[in-house]
């Protein structure tokens, strides 16, 4: 799927979205150095069905609360292309107080997405088994540029202490400690 030459339509909740999330910010910096990315604002493609050639790849970043508007005026844009969920928080969808219970199901019927991109493994394998809708794992992860890197972790030092009785087992421990440096 990434590949420069590639285009992908991205939809969004807003700037502030993909601009100061920590995270979603950092899925645009990388899906942007990977794909020619068009930018739909979920207001407008819920007001009106956008106007591009079939079978394109299409990434709904937007917020899980606001996948209940997207089956509406733009269902066929949806139907006619390459459409992938990606979502951070799916146990809004399934908790007993979650805000958008029913929300995998109805875009699955609806939408018919390719997948539904979880960043939670258990959460991605739960929602397969048990929603019977196409959810698949993906990995988030922290760009290097927000990677402080010091002291490597092997040169470390660390004071070990304990505070509490000296227990005769917990005596041994240290002094096997202390034994090998």
């Amino acid at each position: 799927l990434n590949s420069k030459n590639k285009e992908l339509i991205l939809i969004y909740d807003g700037f502030e979205q993909i601009i100061t999330n920590p995270f979603t910010h950092q899925l645009f910096y990388i899906l942007k150095k990977n794909f020619k990315i068009k930018l739909i604002q979920l207001n407008k493609i819920i007001k009106k069905e956008p106007k591009f050639k079939n079978k394109q790849f299409v990434l709904v970043i937007s917020r899980l609360r606001n996948w209940k508007f997207l089956p509406g005026v733009s269902k066929n844009f949806f139907l006619n292309n390459h459409v992938f969920f990606y979502d951070q928080d799916p146990w809004e969808a399934y908790h007993d107080y979650g805000t958008c219970k029913g929300i995998y199901e109805l875009i699955n019927q609806k939408i018919l997405p390719e997948a539904f991109l979880i960043t939670s493994e258990w959460w991605s394998n739960f929602i397969k088994k048990n929603c019977n809708v196409p959810a698949e794992f993906v990995k988030m992860g922290i760009l290097s540029k927000y990677c402080h890197h010091r002291i490597p972790y092997r040169k470390k030092t660390y004071e070990v202490g304990f505070q509490g009785l000296v227990h005769k087992y917990r005596q041994n421990f240290f002094s096997k400690l202390q034994e090998n440096g």
